[in-house]
This record gives structure tokens, sequence and C-alpha cells, in this order.
């Protein structure tokens, strides 16, 4: 019974945890959106990797309309992303550029030292901004070299600008277009932002962005609101798509029951005779079966959630380079323990109905 109750314990922690660590990391996006996101309009593809950006054209063509247009765009950069872009004491990191003198504009870093636009970080070539814990491993400070290789060995010695806590906008690594246009011009932008001005009307600005856009179908624009609620869709559907593996698990622990009670049926044979033979009814032989399960399915549904639970409060510490807001989806937890005890009721069905079909003589008489 035991280990019955064991195989729902480990299916139903892997759900909880993978819960707990989807709704934590919804929570945290919908926190840095709110606090650290300054941009009024995001445009990115619909897909995210290499070979998905867009022109730099598009980008150029934006800061035109904020040159032309002041009243309605404050200011536009673009993000090149690229996956092990540049190697760092012979590691390979990603790394992303965008027009530092105006990063601060569109989003908050929560800078530890430096200034993204100022004198350390004038937004020309030879600048780059690390996340406080690289920076920490390697004892780095504000005006110190890195070493980096882009691309085919091409090395170079750039200077810290600044280190920033927050790294889940745009990783560990960031430097200045300059740079990227030297070493790696091939790199597409992979999303871009814009800021519009204090005065300009929301409605007209976007007009103005989606001129542009429209000349690209694969590109998405979208405020705030739209942006903040398809991240929460995308994530939303990951851990659908997670959970719905992980639920495999709870169907073969649910034959483990039924296994479990029907060979307790089996070896119980000349009990249940005799409880039959003293007054017990067929109803109740069923309902004294189906509670053997339910109380295997909520002890096994207890242990996994808490389980789970504790797992996923480890996981979500562990998370490196950004400052995860742990948060308990308790209402799915307790619908999962539900689902548990729903299971159990099912695993039941054909052991309660053999045993209540047993055979009074036969039964007390089985060795």
């Amino acid at each position: 019974t035991a280990a019955t109750a064991a195989a729902l314990t480990v299916g139903l922690a892997l759900v909880c945890l993978a819960a707990v660590v989807g709704d934590s990391l919804k929570t945290t996006v919908v926190r840095i959106l709110d606090d650290s996101i300054s941009s009024d309009l995001f445009i990115s593809g619909a897909t995210f990797g290499p070979g998905a950006g867009f022109s730099t054209d598009l980008v150029a063509d934006m800061v035109t309309v904020s040159e032309q247009r002041p009243d309605l765009i404050d200011s536009a950069i673009g993000y090149r992303f690229v996956f092990d872009g540049m190697t760092v004491d012979g590691s390979a990191k990603e790394v992303l550029s965008t027009d530092l003198s105006l990063l601060a504009d569109h989003m908050d870093l929560d800078l530890v030292d430096g200034d993204v636009a100022g004198p350390a970080a004038p937004g020309t070539y030879g600048t780059i901004l690390i996340h406080v814990d690289p920076a920490t491993d390697r004892a780095l400070a504000i005006g110190d070299p890195v070493t980096v290789v882009f691309g085919a060995n091409r090395e170079t010695t750039l200077t810290t600008a600044a280190i920033f806590r927050d790294a889940s906008l745009l990783g560990n690594w960031v430097v200045d277009n300059a740079t990227f246009d030297y070493y790696m011009p091939q790199a597409q932008p992979a999303f871009a932002s814009v800021v519009y001005s204090p005065d300009a009307d929301p409605e007209t600005a976007r007009a103005a962005i989606e001129a542009l856009t429209d000349e690209y179908p694969q590109l998405t624009v979208e405020d705030q609101r739209e942006y903040r609620k398809s991240t929460e869709a995308q994530l939303d559907q990951v851990l659908a798509i997670i959970t719905v593996f992980l639920g495999l698990s709870l169907l073969i622990a649910v034959l483990g029951i039924t296994n479990t009670l029907a060979l307790s049926v089996y070896e119980q044979t000349r009990e249940l005779g005799l409880l039959r033979a003293v007054g017990m009814t067929r109803r109740q032989m069923r309902r004294m079966v189906r509670w053997e399960a339910v109380i295997i399915a909520l002890f096994g549904g207890l242990l996994g959630v808490a389980i789970g639970v504790l797992f996923g409060f480890a996981a979500v510490s562990a998370i490196p380079g950004i400052d995860m807001e742990l948060s308990v989806p308790v209402r799915s937890l307790v619908e999962y323990l539900l689902v548990s005890g729903v299971f159990g009721v099912v695993a039941a069905i054909l052991p309660a109905y053999r045993a209540s079909r047993l055979n009074i003589l036969e039964a007390i008489y089985h060795q």
C-alpha cells in the first residue's frame, strides 16, 4: 500500500513542482513588466531564436520617425541577441546589443554601480554592461577591462560600464550597437521597443509605428497590456504541456492503486466472505473498498503536494540571474488533491465490484 501511494506521491509532486515554478515565473514576469519596463510599445516576431529576427532597416525607420515626429515618438531602439555570441574566459556566453544611450529610457536594469548612459558608458564602441553574478565571480568593478572573443577568434577588450541586478530582460552581457556593428554585423534585431512622447496620443503614436511594421507581416506590435497578456499566455501554454506529460504518471499511479486493491481483495477473500456472512451488504462492501482506495490516494496526494511545494520553493530559489518572486497556486494545488481523490474512486471500481460479487460460502472456505 505504501509503495502504491508512493507512485502517486512522486507523480503529484512533479506536477505541483511545475505548478509552483510556473506560477512564480508568471508572477515575476508581471512584476518585471510593471516595475522595470518603461517602453510603451513592443515589436517582436512570432518566434525567438537564431534566424528569427527582422531587418535592421525597420529599427532605422522607427528612429527616423522619432526624429521627424518628436511630438509622437520620444525614442525607439532595437535589441540584437546572439546565443553563444561571445566567449569569456573560455566559456561561451549569450550577448545582447542595443543603444546604450537610450536604454535607461526603455527599461530599468536595477543598477548596482555605473551609469548606462553616463560618462562611463557614452553609448559607443568598447563598453559592456554585466550582471552582478558574473561580475562578482570575476571581481569586476566599473572601468575594469573584460577580454572577450567574438565569432571566429576576434578578440577584443571591453570596458565595464555598469553592473546590474535584473538579468531577466536582457541577459547577463549587454554591449552597444557599435560593438555588434563591428564584430557581428549580420546579427538581426530580435525585438524592439518604443517610448511615446509625454504629450503624445497613444493611438496616433502607435499608428505611426504600425505604418512601418505593416511591411513585416511576421511581426506583432503590442502595448504593455497586450505584451503582458501574450507573455502570460505563452507561459500558460508551456506549463500546460508540461503538466499533461507529468499527468501521465498519475494515470500509471491509478493503475497501481487498482492492482493493489485487486490483490487485497484476493488475499482477504475469506475475511470479506465472513463480513458478508454477518450481515454486510454488497453496497457496504463496495463502499469499504472505495474508501480504502480514497485513503491511499489522499495519503499519496497530500504527501505529493507537500513535497512538490517544497521542491518548488527550492527550484525557484535556485534559478540564477532572476530575482524570482515565489508564488503558490493554492487553488491549483487543491484541485490536484481533489483529482487524486477522484482517481482513487475510479481505481476502486473494478476491485469493489469483484468484492461485492463474491460467493459467501466459497469465500469463507477460500484458503
